[in-house]
Order: C-alpha cells, then structure tokens, then sequence
C-alpha cells in the first residue's frame, strides 16, 4: 500500500486527483491534500 501512495504522491495533480476517485479513498484524497499543501 506504501508503495502505491508513494506512486500517487509522485503524479500530477489532476492524475493524483483521477487515481484516487478510482480508489474511492477518502485516505487517499486527504493524503493528497495535506501533500499538495505541503508543497506550496
């Protein structure tokens, strides 16, 4: 699972975005956030 967040962390974010609708992962989408946030 690590290995795969790590992947999805890496993708731009309209592909972060598609990738974790397809998962249906609330985890996933506040995952991103917080990254994306981090990164501004």
């Amino acid at each position: 699972m690590a290995a795969i967040l790590g992947v999805i962390l890496k993708l731009p974010p309209v592909k972060q975005v598609m990738a974790s609708s397809q998962m249906k992962s609330r985890y996933l989408a506040r995952l991103v956030e917080n990254y994306e946030k981090k990164q501004a």
